[in-house]
């Protein structure tokens, strides 16, 4: 009679309750067991075995379970003795209030100064069962006191899988950015994403291998040096001889004001005025 086809939050009673109603020839057949059983999408009905009244009309009512889903929670209504039973009823359960954002993309990176970040900051807005929630505004403010670092755009729709991305243009200044996303209209939560600005100060390269000074925002005035390339002579200074195809931090814990490489060696002045040297020593 009604109550098919409906829509509800997740774990809540759907607004119409299922209803049925037997006949015989004679009218309305009153005291008919009749038997309802979810049978998927799970939930929750107010009864397992209802009489029909003296209209012939049985109902329970349906709290849905905690999966969201178009058409996937059924339940099936069979009448004792009767030739034509099933019947069966199907529901919509669309997600419930925002209860969780998390960053799931893009919440750790590194990148150039005054850049774009490689990859979007991408959020997942869920409900309090996991459930991705579609057509949220969502909110991405940098948090570091600057003005030179925003996302573009800052605010953005949810798409129907839950998510939300926004590209982050790092600031003029080496050192960490952070960051909170949260849905515009919810004071809470907020997730966090943190980035980290570097700038190079000086590059240096020989025949099959390179090396960089690198400002890290570490509140010093050298560089961190990292090295890559051929490593047959521990020319990288990563105490191994594995070549490297990524920039590798030169493991001496000591920062360099500038950098001198050549074919299987590298050099660097360090902050004390000093000179260091690794890799071959053929020729003293």
């Amino acid at each position: 009679m009604s109550g098919n086809g409906q829509s509800g939050l997740v774990a809540h009673v759907l607004p119409l309750a299922l209803t049925v109603r037997v006949t015989s020839d004679a009218g309305p057949a009153a005291g008919v067991h009749v038997l309802w059983a979810v049978k998927a999408g799970g939930g929750q009905l107010s009864a397992s075995d209802v009489v029909t009244d003296a209209e012939g009309v049985a109902e329970v009512t349906w709290v849905l379970g905690t999966t969201a889903g178009t058409n996937t929670d059924t339940v099936t209504a069979t009448a004792t003795g009767l030739d034509g039973s099933p019947i069966t009823f199907t529901a919509s359960a669309l997600a419930g209030p925002v209860a969780d954002i998390e960053v799931v993309a893009g919440g750790y990176q590194q990148g150039a100064v005054s850049l774009k970040l490689a990859d979007s900051v991408v959020a997942l807005v869920t409900d309090g069962w996991g459930n991705p929630i579609a057509g949220t505004r969502v909110v991405f403010t940098v948090t570091t006191s600057t003005y030179s670092s925003f996302f573009q755009p800052d605010t953005v729709t949810t798409d129907a899988t839950g998510r939300a991305r926004s590209a982050w243009r790092l600031g003029d200044s080496p050192g960490t950015y952070l960051a909170e996303v949260k849905p515009a209209l919810t004071p809470l939560p907020t997730a966090p994403a943190t980035a980290l600005a570097i700038q190079v100060l000086a590059l240096a390269s020989g025949e099959n291998h390179s090396c960089v000074l690198i400002d890290d925002g570490g509140n010093h005035i050298q560089g961190q040096p990292y090295c890559w390339g051929e490593n047959d002579h521990f020319q990288l200074g990563d105490v191994s001889n594995t070549n490297r195809n990524v920039p590798t931090h030169v493991t001496y814990g000591l920062g360099f004001l500038s950098l001198a490489v050549g074919n299987d060696y590298s050099c660097g002045l360090a902050d004390n005025n000093a000179a260091y040297c690794w890799g071959s020593n053929a020729h003293g």
